[in-house]
């Protein structure tokens, strides 16, 4: 009689996790739809792009400071000589 109670046992845990796994995947792809159905992976490539755009912009910026700086330098220099 116990091995018969350990079989149902066993079984019910097995139809558990079966049903917890399939719960889960359903979860998964509701979640991934609502995702991809709000636009946020779009969303994300664009401010990506928008950042990346601003680094070159800054260091654009940087570069051309640089040189004036190094103008102005060179006509300090220029006029203490």
């Amino acid at each position: 009689m116990e091995k018969l109670f350990k079989r149902k046992n066993s079984g019910i845990t097995l139809i558990a996790l079966v049903i917890t796994i399939i719960i889960l995947l359903i979860l998964a792809g509701i979640s991934i739809s609502s995702l991809t159905g709000s636009g946020l992976f779009q969303k994300a490539q664009e401010s990506t792009r928008i950042s990346e755009i601003k680094e070159i912009e800054e260091a654009a910026r940087i570069s051309y400071m640089e040189r004036q700086m190094e103008e102005i330098d060179g006509v300090e220099q220029a006029t203490m000589a």
